[in-house]
This record gives structure tokens, sequence and C-alpha cells, in this order.
């Protein structure tokens, strides 16, 4: 099975000693892209593209609709030949392929916001665990003061900081 192959063993399996044909980034973890942290200024210009492919969208499906009219004869035009014509269907073919792309890219750039949302609702949840935890520690050591035992309590929150420090630096 493929499970005892290594990574170099795989890579000339398949005829690619030097890893230059596949892409071995789920392998070795270096990506050919790099990775970036995502930003508001990504998500303003996401944005700013779906304003501007709805704009072009705008523009562009009315003048399919007139280039079909045309094409098909619905709308005549005086002097109009069957060349002329040809070419109105040859235009409307690509207008509606101009569509499905703006429609594509829209929705390419849709998913890109969905990811971009996911990662700081990832994020958050950090944040929120953090959090959750540091309140756990600081209502047990008041559940200790509120009993007297206030030694153990002032130990509890300094070894609860530290350990939350540590958390918060590796994790």
């Amino acid at each position: 099975t493929l499970g005892y192959l290594s990574h170099e063993g795989l890579l000339k399996a398949v005829g690619d000693a030097e890893g230059r044909r596949h892409c071995t980034a789920c392998f070795s973890g270096r990506y050919p892209v790099a990775v970036s942290v995502p930003d508001q200024e990504q998500l303003r210009r996401i944005f700013l593209m779906k304003r501007r492919l709805v704009g072009l969208r705008r523009v562009v499906a009315p003048e399919r609709d007139l280039v079909a009219s045309l094409a098909s004869g619905v709308i005549e035009l005086p002097g109009a030949s069957a060349e002329s014509e040809r070419s109105f269907r040859d235009v409307y073919d690509h207008l509606i392929r101009l569509t499905d792309t703006i429609d594509s890219y829209r929705d390419l750039l849709t998913g890109a916001v969905d990811a971009y949302l996911s990662t700081v609702s990832n994020r958050l949840n950090d944040v929120t665990k953090q959090l959750a935890l540091i309140a756990t520690m600081l209502s047990l050591a008041g559940v200790y003061a509120l009993l007297g035992v206030h030694v153990i309590a002032v130990f509890q929150v300094l070894i609860y900081v530290g350990a939350v420090m540590v958390f918060m630096v590796y994790v």
C-alpha cells in the first residue's frame, strides 16, 4: 500500500525523482504560494471587484438580449444581410460566454468572502476559548477567596496567569 511508501519513493514511483512535475506541498508543507493572514484590505478589494462585476453584468445582460433579438430576426434592421445576421449570432455567443464568465467570477469572489469570514470566525473562536479559560480560573480563585482560603487563591491566580501566558504564546 501507499502508507509504507516514503515521500522520495512516491516521487520515484511516478517518475518525478526531483518533485518538479507534481505538487508535493501536502507532504512537505512547502506550498508554492505564500498564504497570508486575511485582513480588511483584502475584503475591501474583494467587494470592490464584486461591485465592478455587478456593474459589468448590468451592461452586458441588456446588450445580450438586444443582440439576441437582432440575431433571431425579431427586430429587423433595414439593409441587414445574412452575413450581418451571422455576425450578430457570433456577437451573441460572445456575450453569453462573457455573462457566464462574469457569473463564475462572482461565484469565486463569493467563495473568497466565505473563506475570509470562516478564517475570522476561527480566530474569534480561539480568542473566545482563551477568555473562557481565564474566566474559569478567576472564578475558581474567587470561590477560594470567598471560602476564606486567601493564600491558595493568590497562588492559584498566579499559576493560572502563568499557564494562560504559556498557552497564548505557544498555541
